[in-house]
């Protein structure tokens, strides 16, 4: 990257000199897809609990979810063990158009190890995702979480897989 570009765009802005913002830092992370990936369809991992849901395996893999309010989660269990001190991150592709998701660490018992709020995508994108932990975790968790929204009917929720990317 050679040059970084920021503009002002708001068409009900009149005075533009009234316009201020603080940039604070800029990271530029280069290593995230570093690694060995380890990719898990949805299909793979086993549903470990789930409540306030709905969910339907589809055909080509993924794991449709339909959630009834906040706080409605679905844990699932993973094939294999993953020691996060040896990940970079991981890269989970979804779509979430209405209300907030978190996506969640468990280790082999379903504590909660880390968590990572506000995942929401416009169409399928995939997520990068950091955690702070260095434990080994067993299952993963995705769960309704938008303090704004008041019909949870229209969160819905198609998540393609899970990838977690090794360091060598």
């Amino acid at each position: 990257v050679a040059y970084i570009g920021f503009r002002a765009n708001d068409d009900m802005l009149l005075d533009y000199s009234a316009f201020e913002t603080t940039i604070y830092f800029i990271v530029f992370n280069t290593s995230w897809r570093e690694g060995t990936p380890v990719t898990y369809k949805m299909r793979e991992l086993s549903r470990q609990q789930s409540y306030g849901l709905s969910y339907e395996n589809n055909t080509d893999g993924s794991l449709f979810l339909r959630y009834e309010g906040k706080y409605g989660e679905i844990k699932l269990g993973l094939p294999e063990a993953i020691d996060m001190s040896q990940c970079n991150c991981v890269e989970v592709r979804l779509k979430n158009e209405v209300g907030d998701l978190a996506i969640k660490l468990y280790d082999k018992s379903f504590n909660e190890i880390d968590v990572q709020y506000g995942i929401r995508t416009q169409g399928t994108q995939s997520k990068v995702l950091y955690y702070s932990t260095d434990e080994i975790i067993s299952g993963i968790g995705i769960m309704a979480c938008d303090d704004n929204l008041t019909d949870y009917s229209q969160c819905v929720t198609n998540v393609e897989y899970v990838m977690f990317y090794m360091k060598e």
